[in-house]
């Protein structure tokens, strides 16, 4: 058999070593071309390293994690009953409920008219203040009375007020309803100013002061004047204090004047 050297076996194997030795692997490759780019960030991530953390204050804050809701357990059985009734309920109360849409409806409409409505039903109704009396008339059966601090007015202005004040019959100055001064243009001859007196205006066509017991202390003695009832005691915006009968006739007057 021929003999083969060794060198003659290994020249070829070196050979093939040397062939595969010159392409580069294609990890090689890539590092090769990221090189460059490496060269140019390794200063940013120095400066990145060399730079402290920015303070606990300036951090944002990340929001915690979404907590997961616990699941509660079930309700017991009986309350489970309950809840199925109250999701469905009877025939005959669903037929109740659909009556009273339309109802609701209408409500809904006209809100503003309902409201309106109540507050005129609860608010009471205003009366208006009476005027002050002007005249005290008097029919044949029965008399006008005027006690302390009660009056008459003149209609217009009401600046006159005849009546009793301090227990003295009299035409006082007024400066309104229940402004009655102690000024007085005209006042009865009366014997006695006691208290409690009081005037009357009687049906006998007579203008009497009584005191509280009863005893006549001033009257003009007029009874026989005048024709029928009511008799009227009227005061007038000039001052003058005029009792009159049913035709209006003159039976008597202070003849007082502001």
């Amino acid at each position: 058999m021929p003999t083969v050297s060794n060198a003659a076996v290994e020249a070829p194997m070196s050979s093939h070593v040397y062939q595969y030795s010159e392409k580069p692997l294609p990890q090689q490759l890539q590092l090769q071309q990221q090189q460059p780019q490496l060269q140019q960030q390794r200063p940013l991530l120095q400066q990145r390293q060399l730079q402290p953390p920015p303070p606990r204050h300036q951090q944002r804050r990340q929001p915690p994690p979404p907590q997961r809701r616990q699941q509660q357990p079930p309700p017991p059985q009986h309350r489970q009953r309950r809840q199925r009734r109250r999701r469905a309920p009877p025939p005959h109360k669903q037929l109740q409920r659909l009556l009273r849409q339309p109802r609701q409806r209408h409500q809904q409409r006209q809100p503003q008219q309902q409201q309106q409505r109540q507050q005129r039903q609860r608010q009471p109704q205003r009366r208006k203040a009476a005027s002050p009396p002007s005249t005290l008339c008097t029919p044949a059966s029965t008399s006008g009375i005027l006690y302390s601090n009660q009056f008459i007015y003149s209609p217009t202005n009401r600046h006159y007020a005849a009546g009793m004040l301090n227990n003295q019959f009299g035409v006082y100055v007024a400066y309104g309803y229940n402004n009655v001064t102690s000024t007085s243009i005209w006042t009865a001859g009366q014997s006695s100013t006691p208290a409690g007196a009081f005037f009357a205006a009687q049906g006998d066509r007579n203008l009497v002061v009584y005191t509280s017991s009863g005893v006549p202390i001033w009257s003009p003695m007029v009874n026989n004047g005048g024709v029928g009832a009511p008799f009227c005691l009227a005061m007038q915006d000039s001052g003058n204090l005029v009792w009159t009968d049913s035709t209006s006739a003159l039976i008597w007057q202070s003849g007082s004047s502001g």
